[in-house]
């Protein structure tokens, strides 16, 4: 079951109508808490796998102004889901602005549910409310499958890199650390490209963790 913003509010992709009903979730977390939408329990915060040091990256609060971007949702009430195709799924989600889903999915629809395409762009976000310390991120895995765990990220997947994804020459691509929500505003990663392909990513650091936050993004030519 999803969390709604706005009971009667029609699904949007307007980025403005999204910054602002994630904002307001966000304030009315911090007064009241945070419940698990699925179980009505209290949801857990994610320990954090043993990184030597984080290193925040900066809170870019504009998202993106393509009116093809698709926003995917990074947070600890994103719970797992076993895909028959891909297996354990968790922590990722696309969202519309009006609903942030509970349970994970494979990023292949917009929050419409037509296909993502080559011609549609992605961003991530840090979706993880009543706190300031926990940091999300999407890093590129090499090959068609999950790495072992534990898994050894390189070392520039803590930093923002490159602004495409599915290039062949320069195949890797990381959001770095993205903050949660400050101030009532999200931060959100860079805008990314996209080429046709199956891409697999996970969070450096809730990778190496029970819950495992790892996802793949599927684009349509």
């Amino acid at each position: 079951m999803n969390r709604r913003c706005h009971p009667g509010r029609s699904a949007e992709r307007e980025v403005e109508g999204q910054l602002l009903c994630i904002a307001t979730l966000a304030i009315a977390a911090l007064l009241a808490g945070c419940a698990n939408l699925s179980g009505g329990g209290v949801v857990p915060s994610p320990s954090p796998s043993a990184t030597p040091t984080i290193a925040p990256g900066a809170c870019n609060t504009v998202p993106s102004i393509n009116p093809n971007v698709v926003l995917i949702g990074i947070g600890s009430e994103v719970t797992t889901v076993t895909d028959p195709t891909y297996g354990a799924i968790a922590g990722y989600a696309v969202f519309n602005g009006t609903d942030l889903p509970d349970l994970a999915q494979v990023i292949s629809k917009t929050s419409s549910g037509a296909a993502i395409t080559a011609s549609d762009t992605v961003q991530f976000t840090n979706i993880e409310l009543g706190t300031d310390t926990i940091y999300h991120s999407a890093v590129a895995f090499s090959g068609h499958a999950f790495p072992s765990e534990p898994y050894t990220f390189p070392a520039n997947a803590a930093t923002a890199t490159n602004t495409v994804i599915g290039s062949s020459a320069q195949p890797f691509w990381s959001t770095g650390r993205i903050p949660p929500a400050q101030n009532g505003q999200l931060c959100f990663s860079q805008a990314f490209t996209l080429h046709a392909g199956t891409y697999y990513f996970g969070d450096l650091d809730y990778y190496n963790t029970i819950t495992s936050y790892r996802d793949v993004l599927v684009v349509q030519p």
